[in-house]
């Protein structure tokens, strides 16, 4: 996951540089355990914000409705879909994307973790029932 980081803040750091994108929107490390959150980058001495692990799970596309700026962004094949849609009902102009593409390995719910957590003891049978 670090080499994705990495190759994130390297893209990032160019796209910015170069004046491609006006902004890159990403994820940072949350304050939060498990809980990464979304990062507008303007600055390209800033990219070192970005981060990417499997708690990068919220949907980036909601930073892209009726923007006018030129934009770099992060996504996973399910984002890039969601993308698709914003551009066929014209959310957004898909000249404006600058599409950072990252494999989904998948992604890990908090929420069924902190379940897990509560009900540990009771073994493995009661954490599937309630995930």
């Amino acid at each position: 996951m670090l080499a994705y980081t990495e190759k994130i803040q390297e893209t990032a750091r160019k796209l910015l540089k170069d004046k491609t994108v006006d902004v890159f929107i990403g994820y940072s490390k949350g304050t939060v355990p498990m809980m990464n959150e979304p990062v507008l980058i303007r600055d390209p001495d800033k990219v070192d914000m970005l981060y990417w692990d499997s708690f990068c799970g919220l949907n980036l596309c909601n930073y892209l409705t009726k923007r006018e700026d030129r934009i770099g962004i992060v996504a996973t094949g399910c984002n890039s879909r969601n993308m698709v849609t914003h551009i066929i009902e014209n959310q957004i102009k898909r000249e404006q994307l600058y599409i950072v593409g990252i494999p989904c390995t998948g992604m890990i719910d908090h929420r069924a973790v902190a379940r897990a957590r509560i009900f540990r003891g009771f073994g493995f049978y009661a954490i599937t029932l309630l995930t």
